[in-house]
């Protein structure tokens, strides 16, 4: 039984690092890793409705 919090682990305070080091390093980056994330979520969803019909 998971008794932390997630947003005190170290494992995610390395993905904030990291996100800020892909997505943050020219200007507009960050719009680069708002679609990517639009982009998994969206892929997420298609393949817990079942797939994409391929």
């Amino acid at each position: 039984m998971a008794t932390g919090n997630i947003l005190d682990t170290q494992e995610y305070a390395q993905a904030l690092e990291l996100r800020k080091n892909l997505f943050d390093a020219m200007p507009g980056d960050e719009m680069v890793g708002r679609d990517l994330r639009r982009a998994g979520e969206n892929g997420k969803r298609a393949v817990a409705m079942g797939g994409c019909g391929l």
